[in-house]
Formats: C-alpha cells, structure tokens, sequence
C-alpha cells in the first residue's frame, strides 16, 4: 500500500483541487490501485483483454468529475511514486515500460468520455 499512499500524496500536492473527487478515507481506493496495477502487471502482454473493465473504470471515473486533462497528471504521480518505491529497480527500461502501459490504461479509460 505504500505505492498507493505516496501516489495519492503526490497527486494531491500536484493538483489539490483532486482531492475533493476523493472523498472521505483513501483507504479502499487505494487498494483498488494497487489492485488494478496489480492487474496490468499480470496481464502486461495482453492489455488489450482489460479493455472492457478499463472502458468502464473510464466512464465511472468521468461520472466521479475526473477529467481526460487528468490523467497526465495522474501519470506523473505514478511513475513519482514508483521511482520511491522501486528505488533502484526503477531503470529507464522499466520507466519506459510503465509509461506504455500506463498510456494505454490512460487512452482505454478516456477513449468514449463524450470530452473534446
């Protein structure tokens, strides 16, 4: 859970006007974080098999006030928080790699938000 926690810390510090799409205690949307990472870590090779839970996690966020403009930002705290908590394991080709995923996450969940 320490991921989650320095994620959402960043994110919050990054952009305070999220933190009120968070209401109440983090707790179980942080493990729902860790929960989905854990998800596309297992299925790396094969992301496009979680397209229709990431469409859906997509159109619930965009109910919840998350904006497309939002996931760079998200993006950013994520890849913050896994640098701390991969430390030396975090080489430029895991970077890279989570960023691609991290992309594809990001196009999948916005992809039909009805945004321009």
């Amino acid at each position: 859970m320490r991921l989650a926690e320095l994620f959402y810390s960043r994110l919050f510090d990054m952009a305070p006007p999220l933190r009120q799409l968070f209401r109440g205690d983090l707790t179980l949307q942080q493990q729902r974080l860790v929960t989905m990472l854990g998800t596309i870590v297992e299925d790396l090779d094969r992301l496009e098999g979680l397209e229709p839970t990431l469409r859906e996690l997509g159109e619930r966020h965009a109910r919840l006030g998350i904006l497309d403009a939002h996931y760079a930002t998200f993006g950013d705290a994520l890849m913050w928080a896994l640098q701390r908590v991969l430390w030396s394991d975090f080489t430029p080709e895991v970077e890279d790699a989570w960023r691609a995923a991290y992309r594809v996450m990001a196009e999948t969940m916005t992809a039909d938000t009805g945004e321009t």
